[in-house]
């Protein structure tokens, strides 16, 4: 609410489909369901991971342990298994609507 946005973001969605208008182009935060999106956004990372698309600096030493120890299964994270999952979250958030060729 501080930033703009409603308090009640699922009508304010709900509003913005209606009007046929693209709902992210309307709000400052946007919410992200990683029930519904968690298999697309592991692909997608793992994918710019192969194709080193980017490069992590050292400092972020808890984010590289992270993906180090983060096992996959049938395209879903082992959060037990994984150290720093809420920092691997944050990446997965951070490349989400990151585009590369």
């Amino acid at each position: 609410m501080a930033i703009g946005d409603k308090e009640d973001y699922e009508s304010q969605i709900a509003y913005y489909k209606k009007m046929k208008w693209n709902w992210h182009n309307h709000m400052v935060v946007i919410p992200v369901s990683f029930n519904v999106e968690h298999k697309e956004m592991l692909g997608h990372y793992k994918m710019m991971l192969e194709k080193s698309c980017m490069a992590i600096n050292p400092i972020f030493d808890k984010l590289i342990t992270s993906l180090r120890t983060a096992i996959a299964e049938e395209i879903t994270l082992d959060k037990e298994a994984t150290s720093y999952d809420d920092i691997l979250d944050a990446y997965h958030l951070a490349l989400k609507n990151f585009e590369f060729t």
